[in-house]
This record gives structure tokens, C-alpha cells and sequence, in this order.
């Protein structure tokens, strides 16, 4: 995404407003607090399964390292259109009020689930996520 220079700035000016544009069309603050938003969740996630031993850990734990995939994905994407839909996955996924409270049922995380699913079948992103769990 090329920044346009609507007004004639100096170079400072110039430098920092660019510096701003490229950070909010990146979404770069968005993935990074959802990066740090996604340990605090894995930290909780870790703590309540010592107290449910219903809770699908397995599906738990596949969400979040998917999570990590895609979010390193969109540091390398910006600009695509699947980008803010794949955050919205990630932030859906830790919100504590979702559909289905991760923590407190069986089924917590199929709604989860469903969303990851749908974004990732709707954006054709598999693939990427093949590749990238490839490279490590």
C-alpha cells in the first residue's frame, strides 16, 4: 500500500505521518496486542485446566498455535483483505463474553472454532498456514 502525500509537509512531518500510515494500514498495534492478549489467555488457559478437567485442551491449544500462524501471517500480509478478519478470529477467540465461555463448558470452544474454520475456508488461508508451520 503506497502512502499518498496529500499536503506538503516537511520532511520531518512527512517521515512521521508515513511512519503512522504504515503502522495503522499494517495493523500493526492491533497484532501486537493481540499477541500479547493471546499469552495472557494461554497463561489463563493453563491455570483453569488444574480446575476443569473438561475443558478440550487439545482443541484449546490448536486454536492458539493457530492463532500465532496467522498472526505472524498478517505481520507478512498487510494489506490484504483477509487481515482484519483474521484478527477479528484471534480477538474472538480470547473475548471472554463470546457465544460459548471458553472456560466454563464442555463445548467452549466450538464456537471458537467455527469462526477460525469459516476464515480460513473463506480467505483460502490452508495453504499459508501449511507453509508457515513448515518454515517453523
Amino acid at each position: 500500500m503506497k502512502y499518498v502525500d496529500l499536503f506538503h509537509f516537511s520532511q520531518e512531518i512527512k517521515n512521521n505521518c508515513e511512519s503512522i500510515f504504515y503502522s495503522i494500514v499494517n495493523f500493526k498495534h492491533s497484532i501486537e496486542k493481540l499477541e500479547k492478549d493471546l499469552l495472557e489467555y494461554e497463561q489463563r488457559l493453563k491455570k483453569t485446566v488444574e480446575k476443569n478437567e473438561f475443558l478440550d485442551v487439545e482443541k484449546a491449544y490448536e486454536l492458539i498455535k493457530k492463532s500465532k500462524i496467522l498472526l505472524h501471517i498478517c505481520k507478512d500480509s498487510a494489506g490484504h483483505d483477509f487481515v482484519p478478519y483474521v484478527l477479528t478470529a484471534v480477538a474472538y477467540l480470547i473475548n471472554i463474553e463470546d457465544a460459548s465461555p471458553d472456560f466454563n463448558c464442555i463445548d467452549g470452544f466450538d464456537d471458537d472454532e467455527e469462526v477460525f474454520h469459516k476464515v480460513i475456508e473463506h480467505f483460502n488461508l490452508q495453504t499459508k498456514i501449511q507453509n508457515y508451520s513448515e518454515k517453523g
